[in-house]
């Protein structure tokens, strides 16, 4: 069940991810294929299928969630908030999130 106040979002924490600002809104049907979870990089591969609906998710959520949106073009963010920054990507083949803490 979805922590958020969304009932279409969920945090990196219901998704089992231990790192990474709690404050990430995400789907809350997102498909994560492979993690990466450590203390200054989090990477999350998602099914290619959900790419472009993630890519709509987060450009509409991560301002209200306290995130800037520094770049946005052809299917690709950057951003940052909350101490990280972080990229999301999505091609024909791929999609992924990277979160750092710098």
């Amino acid at each position: 069940m979805p922590s958020s106040a969304d009932p279409e979002a969920s945090t990196l924490r219901d998704f089992a991810i231990r790192n990474g600002p709690e404050q990430l809104p995400l789907p809350a049907d997102l498909m994560i294929s492979y993690t990466v979870d450590n203390p200054n990089n989090v990477t999350l591969v998602i099914d290619v299928s959900q790419g472009s609906q993630t890519y709509r998710f987060l450009r509409d959520r991560l301002p209200g969630a306290g995130f800037t949106i520094t770049a946005d073009r052809q299917q690709s963010l950057t951003f940052s908030g909350h101490g990280w920054s972080g990229a999301y990507t999505v091609s024909q083949d791929l999609a992924g999130l990277t979160l750092r803490r710098p």
